[in-house]
C-alpha cells in the first residue's frame, strides 16, 4: 500500500510503500492518506510506472515460497522384466513413459536407451510394433465414429 504522510506526521513530505496493515493503521490515526493507483489507460504511462515501482519493491523469493510449475525435468530409462525398454520423463508432477526417446530427450538418455535396447532387441521391437498396431486400430475406430477428420493435400 502506498501512503502519503500528512503534516501531523514527523515524516510529513514523504510518500512510501508500507504493509497494508501498517498503512491502514496510519490512515486511521490521521498520520497518512492512501495514494490511489492511477487508472489503467490514463494519459501517459502513469499506470505502467506505478506497476514498475511496485515490482521493483518486491524482494527476492523466500525459502518458504511455493515454487511455480516445475522447470525441473527428470529423465530416465527403465527396463522391464520382459526386456522392454522405456524412456521416463518426470515433469510438473507427471510421469510419462515412452517406447522410444522423444525429440526433446537428452543425448545421454538416448544413449542409455540404445544400450539397454541392444541387450534384448526383439523385446523392444515387438513392443514398438504392437504399440503401432494398437494406435492404428484406435485411429480406425476414431475415423469410423467421426472423431477424426482426415485432410488431404489439394493437388497443385
Amino acid at each position: 500500500m502506498k501512503i502519503r504522510y500528512l503534516p501531523s506526521s514527523p515524516k510529513f513530505p514523504l510518500e512510501e510503500h508500507v504493509r497494508n496493515d501498517v498503512g491502514a493503521t496510519l490512515c486511521a490515526a490521521g498520520f497518512a492518506e492512501a495514494v490511489a493507483m492511477p487508472q489503467r489507460g490514463s494519459k501517459g504511462n502513469a499506470w505502467l510506472e506505478a506497476r514498475l515501482e511496485q515490482s521493483r519493491l518486491a524482494g527476492p523469493p523466500s525459502q518458504y515460497d511455493t515454487p511455480v510449475g516445475g522447470q525441473n525435468v527428470e529423465w530416465g530409462v527403465q527396463t522391464q522384466k520382459s526386456g522392454q525398454v522405456h524412456v521416463i520423463k518426470r515433469a510438473r508432477g507427471e510421469v510419462l513413459f515412452f517406447d522410444g526417446p522423444p525429440q526433446d530427450c537428452p543425448a545421454s538418455i538416448v544413449q542409455q536407451f540404445l544400450d539397454a535396447s541392444a541387450v534384448n532387441p526383439e523385446a523392444n521391437h515387438y513392443a514398438i510394433e504392437s504399440a503401432k498396431l494398437a494406435q492404428a486400430a484406435q485411429d480406425r475406430k476414431d475415423r469410423a465414429a467421426g472423431r477424426i477428420k482426415m485432410r488431404t493435400a489439394k493437388p497443385l
